[in-house]
């Protein structure tokens, strides 16, 4: 039996400033443990910022229609 652990660490922050904006900075971390591994995957994604959840199904590959 295995015991996971996984871990998120999601930060910001603007890359350029014009003369009226103040900096702004976030991080988000999001951690999970559970023997199973699904179970700790699906406690990650369920914490997710809906912009960082939505960037990572982006980036996912799409599977082929059939």
């Amino acid at each position: 039996m295995y015991h996971h652990e996984i871990e998120l660490r999601v930060s910001r922050d603007l890359a350029y400033l014009t003369l009226n904006e103040a900096p702004i900075q976030s991080s988000v971390t999001i951690d999970a443990e559970s023997p199973d591994l699904i179970e700790a995957w699906h406690e990650v994604l369920s914490r997710m910022p809906n912009d960082v959840y939505a960037a990572l199904k982006a980036a996912m590959p799409k599977e082929p229609d059939r």
